[in-house]
């Protein structure tokens, strides 16, 4: 979570708390918080081929709506034309267990690395990954 701060004057002035002094507006009140949702990265997870397994997906403000999608590693997530090169969509909807939603039973029938990506909503369109 981030504090939104404001500054009174807007054009700056001498911030005489810091050594060396910093040039620049001083946000003297805070006017709100911001919370940036979505899931944690750079998780590694290992299956085997065609046998099911789970993938965890930890991170702030997840639901039951989310989804993920799992890709070739040469794709990108979020990339239009992503039709015909999903390897699998996990099925169902996702369970939350400890706090984390985990995706359970995914099979992949191809040995290799993959990309994992992630959808806040339910998405209908493979661009929303």
């Amino acid at each position: 979570s981030f504090s939104i701060c404001w500054s009174v004057d807007g054009v700056g002035r001498t911030n005489p708390s810091s050594l060396p002094a910093v040039y620049g507006p001083t946000f003297d009140y805070t006017i709100g918080s911001l919370t940036v949702g979505g899931p944690d990265t750079g998780v590694l997870i290992k299956a085997v081929i065609n046998r099911p397994f789970a993938i965890p997906v930890a991170g702030t403000q997840l639901s039951e709506s989310n989804r993920i999608i799992i890709l070739a590693s040469n794709k990108q997530c979020g990339s239009a034309g992503l039709d015909g090169t999903i390897v699998t969509t996990a099925p169902g909807v996702p369970q939350e267990i400890e706090g984390v939603w985990t995706f359970p039973d995914v099979v992949i029938s191809r040995s290799g690395p993959y990309r994992v990506c992630f959808a806040a909503v339910d998405a209908t369109r493979r661009t929303d990954f």
